[in-house]
This record gives C-alpha cells, structure tokens and sequence, in this order.
C-alpha cells in the first residue's frame, strides 16, 4: 500500500462470511460482544441487560433490546419504552418511544417520543423539530448519524419495472428543531445508465459534518451541522464511485479527503491498480470497540465477492481485506475487548426490588420486601451504606442510629420513630423477618439522615440520592 500525509495504513487480509470482527491482532471473531466504556450489553435467555467488566449486573437482563454502551449512556427497550442508563445503571431517562442512531455522538440524539421527533441533549432537553414538508409521489427518512440529524426526501418514477430515483433534497435540522440548510439533486434531465438508481449520496463524518455527492451536477457539497458550506468541488466523475464517510474523512472512489476537500490519501495497491470498482467496492463504518472513538481511526473493508443464499435470500458479502487508517502517532489497541460468555452472571428475578445509593447499586445479605406499599430493607445493612453508627439494645428492641449530629431511634413493631427525639409516624413499623433479621422502611430512615429518596415502578427500583 502507499499512503499520503500523515496517515498510516494496517492491513489484513481475510475470506469471511457473517457477522465477525477483525481485531487488530488479525483475529477473527464471530459475533462477539463487545465492552464500550468498560460496560457491556448481553443477551440471557432472549433479555437484554448490562455488565461491567467485573462481569456483575448493573442493569438486569429484562429488556426486549440493549443498545451497546457509547458516549457514556446505554438505551434498552420494553414494552414501547425507551430506558436511558448512565453507567453506575441509573435509569436517567425514560420515554414512550425510540431512540435513533447512536446514543449522544457529539452530544445528541434524535428521538421519536409520543408520535414526534425530538433532539435530545445531555442534559435531557427536548427541542421538537418543526414540521417537515413530507413527498406525497415519494418516500422519506429522518436521519440520525454522529450527532446530526438530516431529513432525507427522495422523488421515484419506474423505468422497466426497476424503482429510479430522480430527484432528492436533504435538509439538515439545526438543534434548534429548525432547517438550517437545503440541498436538492434533480436529475431528472440527466442521462444515465438504467442500472444507476441513485442520483446522489450523502454521508456523515465523525464530527457531524455532511457530505454530499450530488452525480446529476457533478459536485461534492461539505456543510457543517449549522448549515454553513465547509467546502464545495465539482468533476469528480460522480458516476463511477460510490461515497463513504472513513472516520473525520470522506472515501471518494480511490481517494479520501478531509472536511476541505484536501486529498490526504490515496489507495493503490501493490500491483499499482485500485481494484474496487462500484460494482464490487463493499465498505463499513468503523464503530466497534478496536477503532480508537477520536475520529481519527476507522476501517475500511474492500470487497471482492457477493452472492446470495437462495435458501435464506441473505446477501453476503466477501472480504479480501480491511484497511485502518489513522494518524501517526495514535496508539491502536492490540485486540477487541471481548465479554466472556462464561463469565456472564446468573441474574436475579425481574420481580424483585434493588435500592441504589448515589447510582450504586445497594447489596444487601436479605433482600427487600413490601409492607403497605412501602419497602423495608435490612436495618444495619442500610445504616452502615447511609454511613451512620448503629447500637442495638436488646431489652427494649430499639435500633438507634447516628450520623452528623442527627440521631434517629426505631423499635421494632412500632409504628413510631424518633428524629432528635421528635415523633415520626411511620406507614410500616420496624419488624423482625427471616430468622431475627431486623428490617426497617427505607424511606423514613432515608429522609430522617437527610437524603432524597425517588421510586421507579418500572424498575421495581428506589433510588436514594445523599448530600
């Protein structure tokens, strides 16, 4: 291989069919799954859930799907819901409806909630996108790729029984819910060959930056996710090559280019010929756990066979190698950080009640129970999380508790306790379960030591916040 500029060139050649991963060791591995920000999603038994890398649960495997955890947050499905997990497993946000794309690429997210579509920030805002001017003789999209949101409409006529798009506008959505820039491809007065059903292309680097390659006018358009135009270039010979976003760069036939439409970098092959041509170039985006997340690393897989099992009508796709470009200097990880599968965990009953404690998950010897609708948990296990110092009297069965200055006393079976020697009315008393084990409402003692405390029913889950 030759290179230009400052990139680097990997290559491995391989014969594959399926779903596997090529590592940077030259591994194979088939349909692995995969750490992202040290927390993984596994399948058990048809559910989704999450682990962490000391292989323990820190959401349960009860969910129709999991997507894989980026950027800081996972999302799972069920039941029509969305669950958005932080990575201590806090469910920090939860709507009726999906999320599209990837979770947060450079900070947003689209999602369809209740019927509508909203961008959603990291904070959790909402901005509805204004209404969109939908085809009535054509098709349309909302996408959703690396934080930028583009509304995608394309225009459609038959030519020997062989759907021909003609015409085709792309609109890119600011994060004010609004349309920030417009682009439209029409060819329909453009001569072509039948098989051609594409006027135009579009991409989306790593930045959010859009690309467009527009045949019917010979041009490639850059514009940022603010609308603004980056660069512009035409005679290309559109025609003859398919468009791919590698990382922050774009692949145009054997060439790829940087956001100024500045060519960096060229494949040739040994042979001094570029093979791929647009009947066989076959590429994918490089989001897996062994591309560095910079943006400035990613894979390109070149193809030189495809063919259908009759059996299935699945198309595979053959591979002869991959390409990871990359900056000089950035250090590549040497394997995929693989899960076990036999190191996965049995999980516990979906029925069951977890209290966290500051978005850690609260273990407890016996676990929580229900009485009058309020949850009771073990007495000292609890005091001791809460970090206060706990005594026990015997003869009057009284549990008192301390913690800066605050001193709480609850006896068993009564339905009062006492703050600083004030009387708190109690929803369930203190009581002795399981061989002597003492249990004691959560919520009271929670409170009385100052800490807030919130009840997810989904979830059969407290969540208990301290100062």
């Amino acid at each position: 291989m030759s290179a230009g500029s400052d990139l680097d060139v990997y290559d491995e050649a391989k014969i594959i069919d399926g779903n596997y991963l090529i590592g940077y060791d030259g591994e194979l591995y088939e349909e692995p799954a995969l750490f992202y920000n040290g927390i993984a999603a596994v399948c058990v038994d048809g559910k989704y859930g999450y682990i962490d890398e000391n292989y323990s649960w820190i959401v349960q495997p009860v969910y129709d799907f999991a997507s894989d955890f980026k950027n800081g947050y996972g999302v799972a499905y069920k039941d029509g819901y969305s669950y958005i997990f932080s990575e201590s497993g806090e469910c920090v946000y939860r709507f009726n409806g999906r999320v599209y794309g990837s979770i947060f690429e450079n900070g947003y997210s689209l999602i369809y909630k209740d019927g509508r579509d909203y961008i959603l920030d990291t904070d959790f805002n909402e901005t509805r996108i204004e209404p969109l001017d939908y085809p009535t003789d054509g098709v349309y999209e909302l996408i959703s790729e690396n934080g930028t949101i583009v509304f995608y409409k394309e225009w459609e006529r038959s030519e020997d029984g062989i759907r021909n798009v003609y015409k085709q506008e792309y609109c890119i959505i600011g994060r004010d819910g609004k349309i920030k820039y417009r682009y439209v491809c029409d060819a329909t007065d453009v001569e072509r060959d039948i098989e051609q059903h594409w006027p135009s292309w579009l991409s989306v680097l790593s930045s959010g930056v859009v690309v467009i390659g527009d045949m019917a006018a010979d041009k490639i358009t850059v514009v940022d996710p603010d609308g603004a135009v980056l660069a512009e270039r035409d005679g290309l010979d559109c025609f003859n090559w398919n468009m791919e976003s590698i990382g922050s760069y774009v692949l145009f036939g054997d060439k790829i280019y940087d956001e100024s439409l500045n060519n960096v970098f060229t494949l040739i092959l040994e042979n001094g010929e570029f093979i791929p041509s647009s009947d066989y170039m076959i590429s994918y985006l490089g989001d897996a756990e062994f591309i560095e997340s910079n943006g400035e690393v990613a894979a390109y897989m070149i193809g030189t066979d495809q063919r259908i099992d009759e059996a299935s009508n699945v198309l595979f796709y053959g591979l002869d190698g991959m390409l990871v470009l990359y900056r000089s200097g950035v250090v590549l990880n040497d394997t995929p950080n693989l899960v076990d599968a036999s190191r996965i965990p049995d999980h516990v009953d979906n029925s069951a009640i977890s209290a966290y404690l500051n978005g850690n998950r609260l273990a407890f010897d016996k676990p929580p129970i229900t009485e009058n609708d309020r949850t009771l948990v073990p007495m000292r296990a609890i005091f001791e999380e809460l970090e206060a110092e706990v005594t026990w009297d015997n003869d009057t069965n009284t549990a008192t508790a301390v913690k800066d200055g605050t001193t709480i006393s609850i006896t068993i079976d009564s339905d009062v306790m006492y703050k600083n020697g004030e009387a708190v009315q109690l929803d369930a008393p203190a009581r002795l379960i399981d061989d002597g084990y003492t249990f004691v409402p959560l919520r009271a003692v929670s409170e009385a030591l100052d800490c807030d405390v919130q009840w997810n029913e989904e979830l059969k889950r407290v969540n208990i916040t301290s100062d």
